[in-house]
Order: C-alpha cells, then structure tokens, then sequence
C-alpha cells in the first residue's frame, strides 16, 4: 500500500510456513496467497502490508479457537476467502494503535466475525477523524457468515468512518 506500484514488493506463496514467512519480511509489501493454507495461527498484519488472493482457490483457514487477520495501519486485505470458528474474528484491528490509518477491505468472503473498533466518544466526523484518532475503512463486496451478533456490547467503541462500495 506504500510507494507506487514499481517499488512495492510481492511474494507469492501457498503454504501456512510460507505465508507467515512472508509477513515477516519487512521488504515485502503485498503477500499473495494462491492457494488454501491450513491451520494458521492467528498472525498481525504489519503496517502497510496488504494480503490478496490470486485464483479462485485463493483462502486462508485458521487453525481452531484461533482469531484470523488482525489489521494494524494502512492495510489490506483483497480477493481472499477467510475462514475461523463462526465465534471467532475473521477479521479484527489492533485497538492499541494510535491511527488506523485506510484499512481496506475489497471483495473478501469472510467466515467468522469482522471485528473492527476505534475508540471514541463522539460518532465519525466528516474529516474522518473519531476522538483525535484517524480511521477511514472502504468495504467492496462485502459477504460476513457468521453469527450477526457480538458476545458483549461495547459502549465504549464505535466502529470506525467507513462506507460500503458495491
């Protein structure tokens, strides 16, 4: 998501050791995923760093109990199916970071839960900005199976500014 599309950097990979391998690179920018790895942990998705599929086959399924993608700062997350337990988030943010930067999400099948949160006492503002924190999220496609209801109600959070493209 950083420099023009000559500079960034990809890797293309199709196994679990592969993928987290990738997403430890720091000279890697967009992780490509083109086939099914299987029993993942749940894995922080570094700032900047985006993670697409390639194929129709293009998934990632979370090992048991384990939480999937947890979004930092400018990241994205493309052309993917995402799968963990229908209680568990698919997709989740880091709620300790200072500024969520964009965080995009474009045509991702998701099984489980999108869990994304900002801190805040007031609703969204036009400039984006919720409470001093940054958050701007753009959702194309979006397709969430799973349970319709969170387990707690978190008066303290509000979901970040976003809106939904089709």
């Amino acid at each position: 998501m950083r420099g023009d599309a000559a500079e960034q950097k990809t890797r293309r990979v199709s196994t679990r050791g592969d993928l987290l391998t990738a997403l430890e690179d720091d000279a890697i920018d967009t992780v490509v995923v083109n086939a099914t790895p299987t029993s993942v942990p749940s894995f922080v998705l570094p700032p900047h760093k985006s993670v697409e599929g390639s194929g129709e086959d293009a998934q990632i399924l979370f090992a048991p109990g384990e939480d999937g993608v947890v979004l930092t700062t400018d990241n994205s997350v493309a052309n993917i199916r995402i799968e963990t337990d229908r209680a568990r988030a698919a997709i989740l943010n880091d709620a300790s970071v200072s500024s969520l930067g964009t965080v995009r999400l474009r045509n991702v099948t998701v099984v489980g839960r999108v869990r994304i949160l900002a801190r805040g006492r007031r609703g969204c503002r036009d400039s984006n900005q919720q409470a001093g924190r940054k958050a701007h999220r753009t959702v194309r496609h979006r397709d969430v199976r799973g349970s319709g209801r969170f387990p707690d109600q978190r008066r303290r959070y509000t979901t970040a500014c976003h809106r939904v493209e089709h």
